[in-house]
C-alpha cells in the first residue's frame, strides 16, 4: 500500500463550534408533531452525550411549523447543565421576544425585509445598528446588549 502524503493546511482555526440541530432541524420535519416529553428527553440526552451546544427549537408560528409549537415548554422543561448552551431559530421579532422570554441561551436570527410588498430573505446582509435600534423594543435591545 501507497502512503498518502496529507498536505497541512497553513491556518486552522484553533477551535470549531459544533451544534447538534437534530431537536429543532431534524423534529421540524417529521410529519407528525414528536411528544413534549420526547423532544426533551432528546435534548437531556444530547446534553448528556457531550453536546455543548443544541439547537432546542425554533420560534416560529405554529402555522408554518406545528412542529416547533411547544419549543417554549421546550425550553422550560429540559434540565439545562452549566456547560451546554441551549439555542434556538428565530425567523423574526416576535419569535426573538420568544425567544428571549424562554431564556435561550443565544438565537440565530433570520431577517426578514419587506421588499415592495414581498419578503426576501437576505441571510448575508448585516443591517445597521440604527435599523435594528428602531426595529426592537427596549427589551430585545437590552437583551441583546446592542
Amino acid at each position: 500500500l501507497t502512503k498518502l502524503k496529507m498536505s497541512q493546511p497553513k491556518m486552522l482555526p484553533k477551535s470549531v463550534k459544533v451544534v447538534e440541530v437534530g431537536p429543532r432541524d431534524g423534529l421540524q420535519n417529521e410529519s407528525g408533531i414528536v411528544p413534549l416529553a420526547a423532544k426533551v428527553a432528546l435534548v437531556e440526552q444530547l446534553a448528556d452525550a457531550g453536546c455543548s451546544v443544541i439547537e432546542t427549537g425554533s420560534f416560529v408560528s405554529p402555522k408554518w411549523v406545528p412542529q416547533m409549537a411547544d419549543s417554549a415548554a421546550v425550553f422550560q422543561q429540559i434540565k439545562r447543565q452549566t456547560k451546554v448552551r441551549y439555542t434556538a431559530l428565530t425567523p423574526n421579532l416576535r419569535g426573538l421576544e420568544a425567544a428571549i422570554e424562554a431564556q435561550v441561551d443565544e438565537v440565530a436570527i433570520l431577517e426578514m425585509f419587506k421588499m415592495q410588498s414581498n419578503l426576501v430573505l437576505v441571510p448575508h446582509q448585516k443591517p445597521s445598528r440604527k435599523r435594528i435600534s428602531t426595529a426592537l423594543s427596549p427589551k430585545v435591545l437590552s437583551a441583546l446588549c446592542l
